[in-house]
């Protein structure tokens, strides 16, 4: 048998420290970072309710697994043909890093993490993994629900590849990846976007809150035209600055056209690895790519000082992170719910909405395969 502790941020155990972050550095070195305690306890500050739980193994006595919980709310979407046609807001705990963080933890002892968890926090209808990253972790996570325990394990996403990008010697060798006609055009269209300006493109680093409070008006203008505010409703939140700035880890960057905000990425650095977490850019500018422009003079930057070993571009199937990235891993998505007939309902249309509107994607980029082709024949 096994005993579950609870723990708020500020009293976690130096033993439930020590066994999280080497843990965390075998499991993934790059996400030593975001999933460690540091990151976690940053997080927890502004979220009442977060908490640590930990599994204890009593024969023999040892940690087996730690689970940094962050209160949210998470929508599920049902989405088709880039339209939400509907929206339900579930009350979540995730997972701070988005991995089970473990060391031969059995799946029964998550069966009972799971039943403490969900009469602690009645409130709340699951806990959500958004990185999980090994199959092994993944397989125990889904053998600790089945219909006698309560639950249900659902697969939000499945095998999505996370890029990142070793930084060469030289930022010249990131640009060899690149077509010489590729360059030249995003060259060009640099020169373009200076000329609709009236000015050259001027490339801001913001490291402090000194850094960005000249800008900050620009920055939310420009981040609040996104296609996941518009479409989903998300909403970039200035205090994420704020907060990464004051733990010293943030290093973002702003591409100013003029005196306009052209794009932005919102990025953190530490443990030798810049996170890019988030990008924006101005659709009134979108024939210049300035996503594009900013993205290789932000990594010309990164040569100049304070050097990342790594680059993390994070998951999702965007050109630029197929293009650069020499190191793409997959990694699972999963929610661990309480078990009912009208949430078994909402998953079947969630999971409806994400066949077809996959579907819709694959039609559309096979026509315009087919067309490419059809114009080399030509």
């Amino acid at each position: 048998m096994s005993t579950i502790q609870f723990h708020t941020p500020a009293d976690i155990p130096q033993d439930v420290l020590g066994f999280w972050r080497e843990r965390q550095r075998v499991q993934d070195r790059f996400m030593a970072l975001t999933a460690g305690p540091e990151w976690f306890r940053m997080m927890a500050l502004s979220r009442e309710g977060s908490g640590v739980a930990a599994i204890r193994s009593r024969e023999p006595a040892s940690l087996v697994a730690v689970l940094p919980l962050l209160p949210m709310i998470w929508s599920l979407n049902l989405g088709v043909a880039g339209r939400c046609w509907y929206r339900r807001n579930l009350s979540v705990l995730r997972v701070c890093g988005g991995d089970l963080i473990e060391k031969d933890v059995d799946p029964r002892d998550l069966t009972a993490l799971w039943r403490n968890v969900t009469e602690r926090y009645p409130a709340v209808q699951g806990l959500w993994f958004d990185h999980v990253g090994s199959e092994t972790r993944g397989d125990k996570i889904r053998r600790s629900a089945d219909g006698a325990s309560g639950f249900l394990v659902q697969s939000v996403f499945r095998g999505l590849p996370h890029y990142r990008l070793k930084l060469p010697p030289a930022a010249e060798e990131i640009r060899r990846r690149r077509s010489r006609e590729s360059l030249k055009k995003i060259q060009g269209r640099e020169r373009a976007l200076s000329r609709a300006a009236g000015a050259e493109c001027r490339l801001v680093e913001i490291r402090r809150p000194l850094d960005w409070e000249p800008y900050v008006g620009k920055i939310m203008d420009l981040m609040s035209h996104t296609w996941q505010s518009r479409r989903l409703g998300h909403r970039f939140d200035a205090s994420s600055l704020r907060d990464v700035a004051q733990a010293g880890w943030l290093r973002s960057f702003l591409l100013l056209a003029g005196e306009s905000a052209a794009a932005f990425a919102f990025c953190f650095q530490g443990e030798g690895v810049l996170v890019y977490e988030q990008i924006g850019y101005d659709p009134a500018f979108a024939k210049y790519s300035p996503g594009t422009i900013l993205l290789y003079r932000l990594l010309d930057r990164l040569y100049e000082t304070d050097t990342p070993e790594c680059v993390d571009f994070g998951e999702g199937e965007a050109e630029y992170k197929s293009l650069l990235a020499d190191e793409v891993t997959s990694v699972d998505g999963l929610m661990v719910l309480r078990r009912s007939y009208g949430m078994a309902l909402l998953l079947a249309l969630h999971g409806l909405g994400t066949t077809l509107s996959h579907g819709g994607r694959a039609f559309v980029r096979s026509l315009a395969a087919r067309k490419r082709s059809a114009g080399r024949d030509a």
